[in-house]
């Protein structure tokens, strides 16, 4: 028989044997472990043709002769839709009885599913007793997602101590992502040279939010050892680490690298490379990129001009909650665009600008808030209305706007308020 020359072809043969003789309501005898075994040689195309459907007809099997790992498998196949029509509750209820059988895998899955709300409903509490259950058990993944919940205070009480021992197991098993939750734990309590030493490990396994950071630390000069006597460190860690993150599509390193070299800071000053990684930047929507560029065609820098484009830009960038690109659209629409064409462009739009300006000053930008104290105070969309500007230079004051002082006491002066 095939099964038992031993040799990896051998097997293959076999299974394919035995698959066919199955079919055909022959007799066959294997255990658990063996039945497993074929699963798994054609759900990873180890020496037979991969194929899903036949490596759950074997896990099934397996499972039925009461293989552990088998059910923990039928799961995923059943989350996933591999060999079998996708049935999140069927992955549920396989799951369950993976876990039941010691699976740490599927109950780390089963937490997955309660965290996320996939196919059940979302409940942080059963996420993070599942998640416990498989930490307990050394499962690095569920020590990171029970950590999360730990730090968020979701599902369980908020206990930062314990969110930090849970990413310290974690990243003694060498998880980048817990040794990147460790240098933000570190950072944000301004303990810079152990999250330096944290992002560094998780930057070195590839993690590209790390890189980033890391490469943000020399940028900022939080990395301490290397300024002292040695400047030029600081911008090639930056360049090395943005770079690293860059390639592996992190819209903020991106960002940062066009920062560079738009200024010139550690590299040559390069427009075409600043323009470049703005536009990925702005393209994996990153809100401060998307700025810049709305910015760049509205001026014309480096860049035909093009009012469309530039409120395009900043449009996505306001979207998603920048609020200097509110007030940059609100300027946009109030002074158009000289030689821009349709309605949208020479003549501007002073509804849209005034929809902008509002949005933007009520985040609290000080620009857009003086921006309003003029356009009420000169009366631009009708009859002056002196008590609505000052309230807005008020406000601009508040935040830090010298000039609206100097209008408010203009006002005053000419008795258009009283003080």
């Amino acid at each position: 028989m095939y099964y038992y020359s031993r040799s990896r072809r051998s097997v293959a043969k076999a299974a394919m044997w035995y698959r066919k003789a199955a079919d055909q309501g022959k007799d066959v005898h294997l255990d658990a472990d063996e039945t497993f075994r074929f699963g798994e040689m054609f759900y990873n195309g180890d020496e037979v043709p991969q194929d899903y459907a036949s490596a759950f007809r074997w896990y099934l099997e397996a499972a039925g002769l009461g293989n552990a790992a088998a059910p923990g498998r039928i799961g995923a196949m059943y989350d996933r839709g591999l060999g079998v029509r996708q049935d999140t509750g069927k992955a549920l209820e396989w799951y369950r009885k993976a876990a039941e059988l010691g699976n740490d895998e599927a109950t780390y899955r089963l937490g997955e599913m309660y965290h996320y709300g996939h196919g059940v409903a979302q409940d942080y509490a059963a996420a993070a007793e599942w998640y416990r259950k498989a930490a307990f058990n050394g499962h690095v993944l569920a020590q990171c997602r029970l950590a999360d919940l730990y730090y968020s205070g979701r599902g369980v009480r908020q206990d930062y101590a314990k969110a930090q021992e849970l990413y310290r197991k974690a990243a003694t098993q060498g998880n980048a992502d817990a040794l990147c939750a460790l240098a933000e734990l570190c950072y944000y309590d301004r303990k810079y040279a152990w999250a330096a030493r944290y992002y560094h490990e998780a930057a070195e396994k590839g993690n590209s939010a790390a890189q980033y950071r890391l490469g943000f630390m020399y940028d900022e000069g939080l990395c301490e050892k290397f300024l002292n006597e040695h400047e030029y460190l600081k911008w090639y860690g930056a360049l090395k680490w943005y770079q690293k993150a860059a390639e592996q599509e992190n819209a903020a390193a991106q960002y940062r690298l066009g920062r560079m070299y738009d200024a010139g800071e550690g590299v040559k000053q390069d427009s075409g490379e600043a323009l470049a990684w703005y536009t990925k930047a702005a393209e994996n929507e990153n809100a401060a990129a998307q700025y810049r560029l709305g910015c760049m065609y509205y001026k014309g820098q480096w860049l035909e001009p093009d009012f469309r484009k530039a409120v395009m830009w900043c449009g996505k960038a306001a979207e998603q909650g920048n609020v200097q690109a509110k007030y940059r659209l609100g300027v946009m629409y109030y002074r158009g665009m000289r030689g821009a064409p349709g309605e949208e462009g020479g003549h501007g739009d002073r509804r849209k600008a005034m929809k902008w300006f509002h949005e933007a000053a009520a985040d609290g930008d000080a620009d857009a808030q003086k921006m309003l104290g003029d356009i009420y105070s000169a009366g631009e969309d009708g009859d002056p209305d002196y008590e609505k500007a000052a309230g807005w230079y008020r406000e601009a004051i508040a935040n830090g706007n010298a000039d609206a002082g100097e209008c408010l006491k203009e006002l005053v002066r000419d008795g258009k308020i009283r003080n």
